[in-house]
């Protein structure tokens, strides 16, 4: 039973902590929780390898211990278009808006920046939804589901009877630090499935169940 202890605690921490990262411009501070056996790097390689992967969570180091976050805390900006890359067309100086992002591991935060292309007009919220985002609003929306966390309420609330709040409660659990408020998280999630669940009995009359498990 020892050598379990030992080897769990062995995950707690790194032998590399705080020594030089690979690009030389940084040191090894930063890890990622749902990469298997991801190794430490500084902020910039972090986000660097998860160009495709920003709802990923980070452990970053803080001199004691690994300290949970979110790429969006290591200065991570979010581009709804171009396959996640900025858009040619944004204005200089654009500040972004700020986007809650509800996944399956919790909530994520991030300055958010849309295309401005100009053959393209659609709103935020189909641009969102486009990117596997859907919103809990059309106007202005502030907060967001992933397609995975909906797919999964879906199930849980149909096989399991799980409530909307106690749901949410989960996510807050795998969530270190600000959550936003429970109770308007919980709304938002019993609106968006509401729609979520329309939209799959109207997708299914065009396309086989197994693909959209």
């Amino acid at each position: 039973m020892d050598e379990v202890h030992e080897a769990v605690l062995f995950t707690e921490s790194s032998p590399l902590v705080d020594l030089p990262c690979a690009c030389g411009k940084g040191k090894k501070t930063t890890r990622c929780t749902d990469c298997n056996q991801h190794e430490p790097v500084c902020d910039t390689c972090f986000i660097a390898e998860h160009s495709s992967t920003p709802f990923h969570r980070v452990e970053k180091w803080n001199g004691q211990f690994f300290q949970k976050g979110t790429q969006g805390e290591l200065g991570r900006k979010l581009y709804i278009g171009h396959g996640g890359k900025q858009c040619p067309y944004l204005p200089a100086g654009q500040k972004g808006r700020h986007l809650d992002i509800i996944d399956v591991n919790g909530t994520h935060s991030f300055r958010t920046f849309y295309c401005h292309c100009p053959s393209v007009t659609d709103g935020a919220w189909k641009q969102l939804t486009m990117a596997g985002l859907f919103p809990s609003s059309i106007d202005r929306p502030s907060t967001v589901f992933t397609f995975g966390v909906m797919k999964l309420f879906h199930l849980l609330s149909t096989i399991g009877k799980t409530s909307a709040m106690d749901f949410v409660q989960c996510l807050k659990r795998r969530t270190d630090g600000a959550f936003p408020n429970d109770s308007q998280v919980s709304n938002c999630l019993l609106f968006t499935s509401s729609s979520y669940a329309s939209l799959r009995k109207h997708i299914r009359l065009f396309f086989e169940p197994s693909e959209f498990g």
